[in-house]
């Protein structure tokens, strides 16, 4: 007599989607024909064997072999009494995404970095993961199971720390999509003033209605207000962005030119005085440079205004200490009768930057220099021909209310002395030839 037994080994992950049957059935073969059959099951220890069987048949030794009924899903593999049971479990793909709401890092405080970490039913898989602008703020966990003993395992992402300054919320779009949402409010301020009168309580009658201010951020003007002496000639300016690009905005504010006034400005607080036939004009300089990128913009510029395209006083300095702007006061307002036109220039040109004049609002000046940054220029063609057709711009006589660019500089002019270089000398050569010629001649 003999035994033959066995054991059935499952590589399913633990069961891990739940597919693995409560029991099989293991047939017994003798020289390849089914004598006998067992239900196996995990109370067996997925063990199993045939008692009893005789040895031989007709004096020969029986060939006994095991097979086993199908099993849904797996595929079976059979080495010797030992049958092994494969399922591959199915994978999913984790997928997570930072979001930022912080009106595109006004305040500058956005990290360069965060660390996530995943979660299978709350316990840690692996190492955090950097999350960067440089990778788009996400990061995929491949190949994870999707089941774990056949239950669908939940997966989840959290944020290693807090964020300064920032409130984090998670949205899970599906199983398989998660997003995490930074949200920082930006910080916003008031700016507000009060316009002072110094006209001896109005007593020659001249005191307008209503004057209007205009607010200037980093020298862009950003909105203008009317005031009147119902709001008891105060103003405010609410809910202004404090920072733009982490940077602390620089406001200040200007007044269109009021007529027989001049206008002091100190701060927020503009005071006007009673100058009969005199005005005033106030000049800013606004950088359109992306806050400085390629750190070109100088220290200080200078202007000069001018009345009717004439000079008017000294050079005036702008800088970042008086915040890029100045008014200059006892100016004429007329001039044989007519309103005159006051105008501003650049001193000088700023290397990299070109400049626009805006006086849309009278008296209030704004120059504009716009840098644009550097681009690796591409190499010439060797048969290409430069353009010589360049218009100087006209900055003499600038109109009020247009924007004139400045700068333009002269191109040298080209091909006329180069031409009387090659007369002279083609003259010289003619010359030397026929001397040669002659002294060949007389010998």
């Amino acid at each position: 007599m003999t035994l033959i037994k066995g054991k059935k080994v499952w590589k399913d992950g633990n069961n891990q989607d739940g597919k693995r049957p409560n029991s099989i059935i293991v047939n017994l073969l003798a020289d390849g024909v089914q004598i006998d059959a067992k239900e196996v099951t995990a109370q067996d220890d997925w063990a199993y064997s045939f008692d009893n069987l005789p040895k031989y048949n007709t004096g020969k030794i029986i060939d006994y072999t095991v097979s086993e009924n199908t099993v849904p899903e797996y595929q079976s593999a059979i080495e010797g009494t030992t049958i092994t049971n494969t399922y591959v479990p199915k994978v999913i793909d984790i997928n997570v995404k930072k979001e930022w709401r912080d009106t595109n890092n006004q305040d500058g405080i956005r990290p360069e970095s965060i660390d996530v970490q995943l979660y299978a039913h709350d316990k840690k898989i692996g190492r955090p993961v950097t999350l960067t602008e440089e990778n788009g703020w996400t990061h995929t966990w491949e190949n994870l199971p999707e089941k774990e003993d056949g239950k669908t395992i939940e997966y989840s992402v959290k944020e290693v720390s807090d964020v300064p300054g920032y409130e984090s919320g998670l949205k899970q779009e599906n199983k398989t999509d998660i997003v995490i949402t930074n949200t920082h409010i930006p910080e916003v301020t008031k700016i507000a003033g009060k316009k002072m009168w110094n006209d001896h309580q109005d007593r020659e009658g001249k005191r307008p209605e209503k004057i209007t201010i205009n607010l200037l951020a980093d020298g862009f003007k950003v909105d203008s207000q009317e005031v009147t002496a119902q709001d008891n000639w105060t103003y405010s300016f609410n809910n202004l962005p404090k920072y733009k690009a982490g940077k602390l905005i620089q406001y200040t504010v200007t007044e269109n030119t009021v007529p027989d006034y001049s206008t002091h400005i100190d701060g927020t607080t503009i005071t006007n005085e009673y100058t009969p036939g005199k005005t005033s004009i106030t000049v800013t300089k606004a950088w359109d440079d992306n806050n400085n990128q390629d750190g070109i913009r100088p220290d200080s510029i200078s202007v000069q205004f001018y009345a009717n395209g004439k000079k008017v006083g000294k050079v005036v300095e702008l800088n970042e200490k008086n915040n890029w702007t100045v008014t200059k006061e006892d100016l004429k307002e007329k001039e044989a009768g007519k309103m005159i036109e006051y105008t501003v220039k650049e001193v000088g040109k700023v290397e990299g930057y070109e400049v626009s004049i805006n006086n849309d609002n009278k008296g209030n000046i704004i120059l504009t220099n716009t840098h644009t940054p550097e681009q690796t220029p591409k190499k010439d063609d060797n048969n290409s021909t430069p353009s010589l057709n360049t218009k100087e711009s006209s900055t003499n006589s600038p109109v009020s209310g247009s924007k004139t660019v400045e700068g333009t500089k002269n191109l040298p002019s080209t091909g006329e002395k180069n031409n009387n270089w090659l007369i002279i000398i083609g003259s010289i050569l003619i010359l030397l030839v026929a001397v040669y010629l002659w002294i060949k001649r007389k010998k």
